[in-house]
């Protein structure tokens, strides 16, 4: 017998279950010893079975509670508490943990149906980033595995599902007709939301300020750098037909953030469908 392997065409293999499957107890014979193989069984997943979000402003007052148990996105300045649970649950036909794998929870192992809790207070950023809770199960791998014509001895692990919960915080950006080549800070909290993100790119359709003889604004982070260009409808390249002006803006939690806001230099340019491109 090889230290590492076993020639299988020199063994007569008998499946005292009839089946061929790997994944079944088996057994390979000699003349002089058996040796007793034992299945390869999946290992139990994790479960992250709730998760809340608490958000509060930059004064700590709670702006809003989350317990949707899913991944969240919360603009920058908010002051966030999580508290998240797993727990794994005994299974017939499946291995419970051996090693706990985790950038959030303990490595300890609980016992089964045990929830496990991960909190940390006031997580913040003034900028992008991503907060990842992660959960996934290890055991020593016990079965021999097929490797051709050899049967090598059981090594590594056998490895369960991930489970991950993420906290995003990202950027407002705002976009819509102003009347003003001066838009303040207040005019500019109430244009269009698109939607938090960490990116200055941004497509709108359906453009018209030709009826009302209004100018189109498009604001964004400063720290996301100068449009390098706008697109109109896909062809021309009409960045020279915007003016830049920076304005500080107080979002909901209480963070001043300097924005890059292009305007329209010319009322009722646009008129009706027309696409910007901006980025």
């Amino acid at each position: 017998m090889a230290d590492k392997s076993i020639e299988l065409s020199r063994y007569e293999h008998t499946l005292l279950n009839g089946s061929s499957s790997e994944n079944r107890y088996g057994y390979f014979a000699t003349k002089d010893r058996v040796l007793d193989l034992i299945c390869t069984t999946p290992l139990v997943d994790p479960q992250i079975t709730s998760t809340k979000f608490i958000v509060k402003d930059q004064s700590g007052s709670i702006i809003e509670t989350r317990t949707s148990n899913s991944n969240y996105s919360v603009e920058v300045g908010a002051k966030v508490d999580i508290e998240c649970k797993y727990k794994w649950v005994a299974t017939s036909g499946k291995l419970p943990p051996s090693r706990v794998v985790s950038n959030a929870w303990t490595t300890s192992v609980p016992d089964s149906n045990t929830e496990v809790t991960y909190s940390l207070s006031n997580y913040t950023s003034k900028a992008p980033v991503t907060k990842s809770m992660t959960i996934q199960f290890t055991s020593p791998r016990t079965a021999p595995q097929v490797s051709g014509n050899a049967l090598l001895r059981p090594s590594g692990d056998i490895v369960s599902s991930a489970q991950t919960r993420i906290l995003s915080i990202l950027y407002q950006v705002y976009h819509g007709k102003v009347t003003t080549t001066s838009p303040s800070a207040d005019i500019i909290k109430e244009l269009t939301k698109p939607g938090l993100n960490n990116t200055r790119a941004l497509t709108v359709n359906g453009i018209n300020t030709n009826t009302d003889n209004t100018y189109y604004c498009y604001a964004y982070p400063k720290d996301l750098g100068n449009l390098s260009n706008i697109l109109m409808n896909g062809v021309d390249a009409i960045l020279s037909l915007f003016n830049k002006i920076e304005v500080n803006i107080v979002n909901k939690y209480g963070l001043t953030i300097t924005y890059n806001v292009y305007i329209s230099a010319n009322p009722g340019a646009f008129t009706s469908g027309t696409q910007l491109a901006f980025s």
